[in-house]
C-alpha cells in the first residue's frame, strides 16, 4: 500500500493484512480513503499474487523440518538424527532428502521406508509430482490472467519483482 493515510486508516481499524481487509469489506466495513477503484486494484493485485504463487509452486517441493520426518512414521528413532542432519545439510528440501536417502546417505535406511517417506510427503503436499512450470510459461499465463483485469503488465511486473 503506497498511500500512507490509507495505511494509517487501516491500522486504526487493526487491519494489518489483505485477508483482514477483505473480510472487513465483505462484512460491510468502510475504510476512510479506500475508493472503489483502489479496492478493485488491491483485489486484482492479491489475485495476481495468488495466481503467481500457484504457478510457481507447481512441481516444487516445500521445505520440511525434523518434525515432518517424525510425523511421517517412516523415520524411526534410530534414523531421525541422521535423517534430520542430512535434511538440514540439503536446505530442508524433501526431494533432495529422499534422493540422498536412496543413494545411501543415511546408512541402513531401507528402500521401503524411503518409499514410505516419499509417499507421505506427496500425500501431505510437501512434494509435488506435477512438472514444474517454466519461467516463460509462467509469464505467458500471467499475461493471459492480466488481460482480464485493469492492472497493467508494467504494474504487475513491478509488483512481482518484490518476490
Amino acid at each position: 500500500m503506497e498511500d500512507l493515510q490509507l495505511l494509517y486508516n487501516c491500522l486504526q481499524n487493526r487491519i494489518t493484512t489483505y485477508g483482514q481487509l477483505d473480510s472487513f469489506q465483505k462484512h460491510g466495513g468502510t475504510i476512510r480513503g479506500l475508493s472503489a477503484e483502489t479496492w478493485q486494484s488491491l483485489k486484482e493485485t492479491a489475485r495476481l499474487l495468488n495466481f503467481y504463487q500457484e504457478l510457481y509452486a507447481q512441481g516444487r517441493p516445500k521445505p520440511i523440518d525434523r518434525q515432518v520426518l517424525a510425523d511421517s512414521g517412516a523415520v524411526s528413532g534410530n534414523f531421525i538424527d541422521a535423517a534430520a542432519a542430512k535434511l538440514k545439510e540439503l536446505g530442508n528440501d524433501p526431494e533432495k532428502l529422499v534422493s540422498a536417502i536412496r543413494s545411501g546417505a543415511v546408512s541402513r535406511f531401507s528402500k521401503s521406508k524411503a518409499d514410505e517417506l516419499e509417499q507421505y510427503l506427496l500425500n501431505t503436499g510437501y512434494l509435488d509430482d506435477r512438472p514444474q512450470i517454466s519461467d516463460e510459461d509462467i509469464l505467458i499465463r500471467l499475461q493471459a490472467f492480466l488481460s482480464n483485469y485493469t492492472t497493467s503488465q508494467v504494474e504487475a511486473e513491478a509488483f512481482l519483482k518484490q518476490f
